[in-house]
């Protein structure tokens, strides 16, 4: 844990996004700090911040899903719905980790744009993506 996400963990955002972004100052590209930077813009509500960091993220390393879901929520909250569409749909499709997430957010985009149909298929897509192997004797 770098000292920027140290300050986060104690909500400390200032102090997050000083140390986060002098971590970048020695190591521009390092993916670790850029996501803590990212994540702390995020919290400050700096979400086009925030949207741009993630998006260095994704172009340096297009494989590395969490990104997409990173920016696809806080296009979300940009109220950009498009392109939370686009980037919550790519996390969810490659990341089965997140598809249960993604999914059920999907959903709710689509049932508020009135499109029920694609809101059921992402909340059936999403339901399907639960493991219940645990509950098995």
């Amino acid at each position: 844990m770098g000292l920027g996400e140290a300050y986060m963990n104690l909500n400390e955002l200032d102090n997050a996004e000083k140390a986060s972004y002098q971590a970048l100052q020695l190591y521009p590209e390092f993916i670790p700090a850029l996501l803590s930077y990212g994540m702390v813009k995020s919290k400050m509500n700096k979400l086009q911040d925030a949207i741009n960091i993630y998006s260095r993220v994704i172009k340096a390393k297009p494989d590395y899903v969490f990104a997409y879901y990173q920016r696809g929520v806080c296009y979300l909250k940009s109220n950009d719905m498009d392109n939370a569409i686009n980037d919550l749909y790519t996390a969810g499709t490659y990341e089965p980790t997140l598809k249960k997430e993604c999914f059920t957010i999907l959903s709710n985009i689509f049932k508020q744009k009135g499109d029920n149909e694609k809101a059921k298929q992402f909340l059936e897509d999403a339901l399907k993506s639960v493991s219940y192997t645990h509950l098995r004797a």
